[in-house]
């Protein structure tokens, strides 16, 4: 599309169900929240908007901020015992309902795309061994080393809910140096942590990995299940709404497509056509509905010129603004910036 910017396209995000809580424990040690989204460039928009999407760099870059800041270097095994695996929503109570890790990881490759696409968990097994590595997929101003932690030791308190809480693993890697004291890393992970290595893992026993557990609630489990297998197919506004959302939160930073937002959503990009026609819309329709919704919003908030508005839209020249509002709205954007009531009034004077 002419007037598009060629800015690189944001390979991975996540929804910012964990940054509210992330914030809250930066403002209780000291540090200004408005002072973190700002340093790291998180739209403050959508990072106080619920179930909205971020780029998942931003959320690394925002925990290894705050420690900075704060000066805390167990800020990392800090922020595993404030942020609940419930926060993940159905995903997080489905987790705990699992009758095995193995069964736990593969309800993650289904469904953690859905909350950070940017994080990766693979499992290996080796001499009766069972090796959990993460990886996050995406480099911001900081190595994920706090973040890396609290993702760990997150893993591990999930894995206590499952076999129980007197669980631990056999040993947790990680790939950066020792920041907090020994002693902190053994009472938070309850086992030997070894720094400088080649990946982030946790390390277990293969008997462990596939002991099967009794299942504290079945029809629960079944539920959640069926409601996150289903999500395809929930009723139509959701889609159209998740889809409205993922549009605001990409065209900021790059052009957005089809293909981007089927990824997002854990489909295809031809089963989301094939859905949307089903509602008789696509998803052309709903791009350029979601840009003249935003361009009416923020043309009519004074405090954001028309430069500023065509950024914000994916457009690099003024005048592709221009040319999409008189087209979709019928007005330019100084028509929009003055409001109804002042069109009206202008119009009046004329007769």
């Amino acid at each position: 599309m002419s007037g598009e910017r060629n800015h690189p396209a944001t390979k991975h995000w996540a929804r910012n169900a964990t940054l509210g809580h992330l914030l809250r424990l930066a403002e209780s040690l000291g540090t200004d929240p408005a002072v973190v989204i700002g340093a790291v460039g998180i739209d403050a928009r959508l990072a106080n908007r619920e179930g909205a999407y971020i780029p998942a760099e931003q959320i690394v870059d925002a925990v290894e901020w705050m420690a900075a800041d704060t000066s805390r270097r167990d800020f990392g095994l800090l922020i595993a015992g404030r942020v609940d695996h419930r926060l993940f929503g159905p995903l997080g109570l489905l987790l705990e309902q699992c009758r095995s890790l193995a069964e736990l990881h593969t309800m993650l490759d289904r469904f953690l795309p859905l909350h950070n696409s940017a994080l990766l968990v693979s499992v290996s097994h080796a001499r009766q061994e069972t090796i959990v590595r993460f990886k996050h997929d995406a480099r911001g101003i900081f190595e994920p080393r706090h973040f890396m932690e609290a993702t760990l030791l997150i893993y591990a308190r999930i894995c206590r809910l499952v076999l129980g809480a007197d669980w631990s693993p056999k040993a947790v890697w990680l790939a950066h140096e020792r920041m907090a004291r020994d002693a902190e890393y053994r009472r938070a992970f309850r086992a030997p942590v070894l720094f400088s290595q080649t990946l982030n893992a946790i390390v277990m026993t293969e008997r462990d990995f596939k002991r099967t557990v009794r299942v504290p609630d079945p029809e629960l489990k079944t539920q959640l299940e069926a409601y996150l297998g289903n999500l395809r197919h929930t009723r139509s506004s959701d889609i159209v709404h998740k889809i409205a959302e993922l549009v605001r939160a990409l065209l900021p930073a790059e052009a957005v497509t089809i293909e981007r937002v089927a990824t997002l959503l854990a489909t295809s990009k031809r089963s989301l056509q094939r859905r949307l026609a089903l509602l008789d819309t696509s998803y052309a329709e709903i791009l350029t509905d979601t840009r003249a919704a935003m361009a009416q919003e923020c043309l009519r908030n004074h405090r954001m010129s028309a430069t500023e508005v065509a950024a914000l839209l994916g457009y690099s020249e003024l005048s592709a603004l221009t040319r999409f509002t008189r087209k979709r709205l019928g007005r330019s954007p100084r028509e929009l910036a003055a409001g109804p009531t002042k069109r009206r009034a202008r119009l009046g004077g004329r007769q």
